[in-house]
């Protein structure tokens, strides 16, 4: 149960990612393009898989894995032999440090592309307002694909900049549940 736990807290930063790549698949007006994702069998979003597939790169340059297997090996260490030990500490580590970090990783993820799309929406009202005869609706759509395809390709180092420090931030939660759950 120890290893499940340890699954489920590493995890947690994959949804994290994919949360973002929701909130701008959203944004951008995509969201119904879903794809089948055959590991978990659910329709994913189509930035929630790319921002996946981008961040497991990272994952493997900054030797996550290798973090992943050390919690692993620390949970070998330090677990008693009479099992797990829940704790009010591990409890309140699981749920407020490691699970909020989902959330907050997920907007910071998506912020750039928000802020930026919620600018053109503006801009797109101005526009709407001041030559009510042009059809916005059409040029509006493509103009926000086009906006937000490329903020994304901008800030793909900005991505890789959050996920960096948000997962080292995790794995150093990892390791103290795996302390605090051992004994």
């Amino acid at each position: 149960s120890l290893g499940l736990l340890i699954g489920f807290a590493a995890a947690a930063i994959f949804a994290g990612v994919q949360f973002g790549g929701y909130l701008i698949d959203q944004e951008l007006g995509i969201l119904q393009a879903n794809i089948l994702d055959p590991l978990s069998n659910e329709q994913i979003s189509i930035f929630g898989q790319f921002k996946v597939f981008l961040a497991t790169a990272v994952y493997l340059l900054i030797d996550g894995h290798h973090l992943l297997i050390d919690a692993v090996a620390r949970s070998f260490r330090s677990l008693l032999l009479t099992g797990i030990r829940f704790s009010a500490g591990a409890g309140t580590l699981l749920t407020e440090e490691l699970l909020r970090d989902v959330f907050r990783m997920g907007v910071e993820i998506a912020a750039p592309a928000l802020v930026t799309l919620f600018l053109v929406t503006i801009a797109m009202a101005f526009m709407a307002r001041t030559a009510p005869e042009m059809n916005l609706f059409v040029l509006g759509f493509s103009l926000r694909l086009a906006v937000g395809f490329g903020v994304l390709m901008a800030g793909t180092g900005l991505f890789v900049a959050i996920f960096q420090s948000r997962f080292l931030s995790h794995a150093g939660g990892l390791g103290r549940l795996v302390e605090l759950l051992g004994g």
